[in-house]
């Protein structure tokens, strides 16, 4: 790292030890956007990899071993599960917490018939 780049985090005053709220809220701004922006970065290496295949077909194989079920209100919490831990970026963004079980049903059964495709 260049001597530049050293002082001016040096410079950076940041309250780490007693934050007020406003500093608490910008803290965790900033680590979810490093969140997101490094699994950003992984979904796109995995896309140029050819890892989108091995992704859905283990998402489906994971859900018919779990023998979840793809009726609309059943095991909402289980397709919510799977559904952020195989597509975090997507579903990051979208939030599932705020939508219906039968959103969630619907959604989760797309997905479900769109792998399907990578038998």
């Amino acid at each position: 790292m260049s001597r530049r780049k050293l002082e001016d985090i040096r410079e950076l005053d940041l309250n780490f030890d007693d934050p007020t709220h406003e500093e608490t809220l910008e803290h965790q701004r900033m680590a979810d956007e490093i969140m997101l922006q490094k699994t950003a970065d992984e979904y796109v290496a995995e896309r140029r990899s050819g890892g989108m295949k091995a992704k859905y077909r283990s998402f489906r194989m994971d859900v018919e071993s779990q023998g979840i079920s793809l009726q609309v209100f059943r095991q909402t919490d289980a397709k919510r599960q799977l559904l952020e831990s195989y597509f975090p970026v997507k579903f990051f963004r979208q939030d599932l917490s705020k939508h219906t079980p039968a959103q969630i049903g619907k959604i989760f059964a797309k997905i479900y018939t769109y792998s399907r495709g990578y038998l």
